[in-house]
Order: structure tokens, then C-alpha cells, then sequence
């Protein structure tokens, strides 16, 4: 539950880099309780008027969901594949070898291994998921195989292609750890300027549109299971019919 409300404020927070008075502690603040422990502000009006449309998006169903979440991965991947076409191609021209220094100056190999080891599983989570809402989804068996063989390379290509094209258009050049988040958006305005900067921005915060349904999708269902099996009031287990719920 801690890693679901991390996306819709991540969200506000990159909506506020192009819109200021929505920063965290920034704008308007209605409610300060605790020392500043509970804050309503213009930041978390915002967040929660995100939140009721992804919710309700969820309410419609697990169908619903997934035909939203197609449609924006393709809104998503679209940028980043320009930028992974454009950064190659300057490495290429440019003779920069993407895979020097192959470690950070300074760090030993374990604390390297340990450090990309941890960003892997950050990065390849969620694959335990679906299981919550497989029940319903038809054929189970052979859609979720059939996905799997689909996602994981994509996956692989959407995280390998933009990195090795950001290391080899330029920016921190002999200096790898100076890489900070956000940077792919410096690098976007480099390669491609401003429009692709702003397509990049929009790219991410989809992103974190789409985490949220998808982690919100799966979370929801372990209740209601627990629901049904009486571990929880029997209300909760309660399904609605919608015209388009899967």
C-alpha cells in the first residue's frame, strides 16, 4: 500500500515542474496538523483529484484497465524510442564506447553488483501480479504465456535501449556517477530539443499513471478474496456488473 501512493504523488511532483504552484509546500495550505506531519495543500488536492479517476477506471473492472493501459504504453514507449534512435545514432557517429567505464570509478565489484542487483529486481517486479485477477481473465493459462513472451523482451528493450542511448549522447561523460533522475529528460532536450523534452515528460508521467492502475488492480483483489473467504465482511467480496468489467 506504501508503494501505491508513491506513484500519484511522483505524478503531482512531476506535473509541478511545469506548473509551480502545485509543488509540495508550495501553494495553498488548508489543513496543517502535527507540525507539518499531515499537510492538505494545493499538492495533495491535486493528487486525490488524480487518484478518484484511476480509481473509478479500476471499478469498471480488470478490462477496462488493460485496454487503457495498452493504449498508454504505446504513448509511453513512443518518445523513448525516438531518444534510444537518436542517442545510438550519436554514439555511433561519435565513437563513444556506451560500455566505458563499465564501472563506476572508485566502487569495488561487489558493491557494483550489488548496487545493479538491486535496481534488476526494482525494475522486473510484478510479474506475481496478475495473479490476483487471472480469475478473470479468459484462458488463462495460455493468455498469461502468451504475454509473458510479449512483455518481458519489450521490457528489456524499453530499459536497455534509452539507457545505452543516454550514456552515449554525451551528458557526464567520464563522470557515470553523476547521473541523477530526471535525466532523461536532459538528455531528450539535447538530442531532440525542446518537443522531445516535453514528449518525455508526458511519457513519464503516464508512466506513473499506469503503475498506479496496474498496482492498484492487483492490490484490490487480494481484499476481496480474503472477502470471500470470510477472513473480511462479506460485502467486500460483492461483485458489480458494468458493461464493460471483464
Amino acid at each position: 500500500m506504501l508503494n501505491l501512493a508513491l506513484y500519484p504523488i511522483l505524478l503531482v511532483d512531476y506535473l509541478a515542474t511545469g506548473v509551480p504552484d502545485i509543488a509540495r509546500g508550495k501553494g495553498l495550505v488548508i489543513v496543517d496538523l502535527f507540525h507539518g506531519g499531515f499537510v492538505v495543500d494545493l499538492h495533495w488536492i491535486v493528487t486525490v483529484a488524480l487518484i478518484v479517476p484511476m480509481a473509478y477506471l479500476n471499478y469498471r473492472g480488470s478490462r477496462a484497465v488493460s485496454e487503457y493501459s495498452v493504449e498508454m504504453m504505446l504513448l509511453i514507449l513512443a518518445p523513448f524510442a525516438v531518444l534510444a534512435v537518436l542517442g545510438i545514432w550519436h554514439a555511433v557517429g561519435n565513437g563513444i564506447n556506451v560500455l566505458s567505464p563499465f564501472m563506476v570509478p572508485g566502487q569495488s565489484v561487489h558493491s557494483s553488483v550489488a548496487g545493479a542487483l538491486s535496481v534488476i529486481v526494482w525494475l522486473y517486479l510484478g510479474f506475481d501480479g496478475p495473479s490476483t485477477v487471472l480469475g478473470e481473465v479468459a484462458d488463462t493459462h495460455r493468455t498469461y504465456t502468451r504475454a509473458l513472451v510479449i512483455s518481458v523482451p519489450l521490457i528489456m528493450a524499453a530499459y536497455l535501449l534509452p539507457t545505452t542511448a543516454a550514456i552515449g549522447s554525451g551528458p557526464h561523460r567520464g563522470s557515470p556517477a553523476d547521473w541523477a533522475q530526471g535525466d532523461f529528460i536532459v538528455v531528450g532536450d539535447a538530442l531532440g530539443g525542446i518537443w522531445l523534452k516535453v514528449l518525455l515528460s508526458l511519457g513519464s508521467a503516464l508512466a506513473l499513471v499506469g503503475l498506479f492502475m496496474a498496482i492498484l488492480l492487483t492490490s484490490t483483489r487480494v481484499p476481496r478474496a480474503l472477502a470471500a473467504d470470510a477472513y473480511l465482511p462479506r460485502w467486500m467480496a460483492r461483485d458489480s456488473r458494468l458493461p464493460n468489467a471483464a
